[in-house]
């Protein structure tokens, strides 16, 4: 078994199902604040929704306003009459919108961080249970790695993907909603090109998924070699392994230069894909929707 192997055996949980379930029962000691952070994410995609409707209903507002235009009254009276009320409601959506972005934000920053510091608190006590044995299996910069750096991503992920998770998930319901009760057809033409975006970011995305879980297990072991070094200094120079230690931090860099290569290639290529098709469904949409406004059947907000 070569080294790359034993790392990437020795990231993935023994028992996967149950290593979840546990995680999510410490998310669920949190539940106060995950109920407050939902409620706050259902209004803030409510408002997100909104803001579109708020847009065309001032457009609408503004070419009615043109074809009813008296010059008795004035060109600025006639803007604000038509302008001022969906004016309004943007700003009052948009400032609810930030105010509770704001609030989701800082809750679950507060929950990330209670639930790293009782994971790291239970690894502690984990630690002052195992034998001798397993410090001795085991280098330090590795047990140092697991202790630092994969809490810290345990909280990034907390803090940032459990977020966009809970935001994106209402957000599209609610624009599913209003989007099929603005115009059925449109709705279908956008959700082809969705679709279509879905399979070729699946197809792109497990050729990343490989590239970054090897850049991963790299960058651990680069970084728990590192660990090791530096608190293992004295004992390096004590039995002159200098020379093999520098070799062997080389060839963990260069193959961690390597993976991170091949990551950011794979990365930089999902957007470009998504972007292409979703322009794609942006004009067909815009050609669908600009025929529907000629024959009267959609209004042009």
């Amino acid at each position: 078994m070569t080294a790359n192997d034993e790392i990437i055996i020795e990231d993935i949980p023994k028992n996967t199902s149950k290593t979840i379930k546990r995680f999510i029962s410490y998310i669920f000691l949190e539940k106060k604040k995950l109920l407050i952070i939902a409620f706050a994410t259902v209004l803030s995609s409510l408002t997100l929704a909104a803001m579109p409707i708020t847009m065309g209903m001032g457009i609408d507002r503004l070419i009615e306003a043109i074809n009813t235009y008296d010059p008795n009254i004035g060109v600025l009276p006639t803007i604000i009459k038509s302008l001022g009320y969906p004016i309004m409601l943007m700003i009052i959506t948009f400032s609810s919108s930030c105010l509770l972005a704001y609030l989701q934000q800082y809750l679950v920053a507060s929950v990330g961080e209670h639930i790293t510091l009782k994971l790291r608190k239970e690894i502690s006590s984990k630690l002052n249970r195992l034998p001798l044995r397993y410090f001795d299996m085991h280098q330090p910069g590795e047990i140092m790695s697991r202790i630092t750096n994969d809490l810290e991503k345990v909280a990034t992920v907390l803090q940032v993907g459990l977020m966009q998770l809970i935001s994106s998930s209402f957000t599209i319901i609610f624009s599913v909603i209003v989007m099929f009760r603005l115009s059925p057809q449109l709705f279908f033409i956008v959700l082809i090109s969705l679709t279509l975006s879905l399979l070729a970011t699946g197809y792109v995305s497990t050729i990343a998924q490989k590239a970054y879980g090897e850049n991963m297990a790299s960058l651990s072991a680069l970084t728990s070699k590192v660990e090791e070094v530096f608190t293992g200094n004295r004992i390096i120079k004590t039995f002159n392994h200098q020379q093999a230690t520098l070799l062997s931090l080389e060839e963990l860099n260069q193959r961690q230069f390597i993976a991170q290569r091949k990551a950011q290639f794979a990365d930089y290529t999902i957007y470009p894909v998504m972007r292409f098709l979703g322009q794609l469904g942006f004009i067909a949409s815009a050609l669908v929707g600009g025929l529907m406004a000629l024959n009267g059947t959609l209004s042009i907000g």
